[in-house]
């Protein structure tokens, strides 16, 4: 699996590692993000630090993601992206506009608790 990921803090983080390839890997992603639906969590981070491609069906995979979290009231931040990651998804005018994007998994995580303090 391309993917590990890290629930030990309040956010969970998910560690694409690798090439993430959507046609081999939607499956078990899909899968792996209804377990921290079932575990309560709406909020995720993708890390894309470990990451040296995407293919269009990785984000095709991660753009089905986010809208089943943003159905659900969450959101999927990205993170740790590498210039050449960050570009392919600056071509396809998905940040900013779809997916919000950090400099790391710890900002990411402090966006999301800055939206809280907003939301009160």
């Amino acid at each position: 699996m391309p993917f590990s990921i890290d629930t030990s803090q309040a956010i969970p983080v998910v560690y694409l590692e690798g090439r993430f390839l959507g046609s081999l890997e939607r499956e078990a992603f899909h899968a792996m993000l209804g377990e921290c639906r079932e575990a309560g969590s709406h909020r995720i981070i993708v890390d894309f630090s470990r990451t040296d491609f995407i293919d269009s069906s990785g984000i095709g995979a991660l753009i089905g993601g986010l809208n089943t979290m943003r159905t659900l009231g969450g959101d999927i931040r990205l993170a740790g992206m590498h210039q050449r990651i960050k570009n392919i998804f600056l071509m396809s005018r998905l940040l900013g506009s779809v997916f919000e994007q950090f400099e790391n998994a710890e900002h990411a995580a402090l966006s999301y608790d800055k939206d809280a303090k907003v939301a009160l």
